[in-house]
């Protein structure tokens, strides 16, 4: 297999060979208590036991708003969508007039967490409840490792083991070279 070497001032493009991945949804608390939401595809399972995840937000050159909004609240959600809600997904990742709510705007349903204050978006196969134990400045992005303190599944989507259920009908949404 041939292969090449790509020249230092292309490493930036490194993460590239990561691509895709899957996309989450992520909600967080605004200072006036009403719901966040954003799409991000940098996270990961960090540790099983104890349950932690990590997420990384760009910090630079302007702070995330969910980032800001976890910084502040030390809780967030992570919510797995299925392909049928990817249209509302790519919606909630467009900059918004002030005063106006993406999770209104994308048209989901707020479902109750039982640990932490953020809500679930109903639409999603799994929500994770996660509440922050560290940020880290890793560059121009912010490493948040948290424990997930609650986890709601869809038994369509998770019968047995909790591996998820994919078929050609129901792929599950992939995200290719974004920033996070």
């Amino acid at each position: 297999m041939a292969k090449v070497n790509l020249p230092k001032t292309r490493l930036p493009e490194s993460y590239y060979f990561l691509q895709p991945s899957n996309p989450v949804l992520v909600t967080t608390l605004e200072p006036d208590g009403t719901t966040h939401v954003a799409p991000f595809s940098w996270v990961t399972p960090v540790s099983v036991n104890p349950p932690r995840v990590g997420l990384a937000l760009l910090n630079s050159p302007k702070k995330q708003h969910t980032l800001k909004n976890i910084e502040r609240e030390g809780e967030f959600v992570i919510n797995l969508p299925n392909l049928d809600i990817a249209e509302r997904l790519v919606k909630c990742s467009y900059m918004v007039e002030p005063g106006q709510k993406k999770f209104t705007l994308a048209g989901f349903t707020a479902i109750p967490s039982r640990e932490v204050k953020p809500c679930g978006v109903a639409e999603c196969r799994a929500h994770m409840e996660c509440r922050v134990l560290s940020i880290t400045e890793t560059g121009d992005h912010s490493f948040i490792v948290a424990d997930v303190v609650h986890c709601q599944v869809s038994v369509k989507y998770y019968p047995r083991c909790w591996v998820a259920v994919v078929s050609i009908k129901e792929p599950l949404p992939n995200h290719l070279r974004g920033r996070g």
